[in-house]
């Protein structure tokens, strides 16, 4: 597993949570690359910071998901919609 900074982690959970909104957390730490107590840590730590984490235990698993709207007024776009920029 490689080092990473918490705002790297942070932003990785962002990233995985606007392309699906609900997870295994040891799939999710398996796609981060981080440990599963480290990814605990930082979802706990967005978790009190606001972000709306939900989780559900179902022994063994556990799974962390954000509902279905939490990013208000955002739109996700696949990278073929969007333009490019002719330079």
């Amino acid at each position: 597993m490689g080092r990473k900074t918490g705002s790297e982690t942070a932003l990785a959970l962002v990233i995985a949570f606007i392309n699906r909104s609900t997870w295994a957390q040891a799939e999710l730490a398996r796609v981060l690359d981080i440990g599963v107590p480290q990814l605990r840590k930082k979802l706990l730590e967005m978790q009190s910071a606001g972000v709306p984490l939900e989780k559900e235990e179902d022994p063994p698993q556990v799974y962390w998901s954000v509902p279905k709207k939490w990013l208000p007024d955002a739109v996700q776009l696949d990278s073929s919609e969007v333009p490019r920029s002719r330079s």
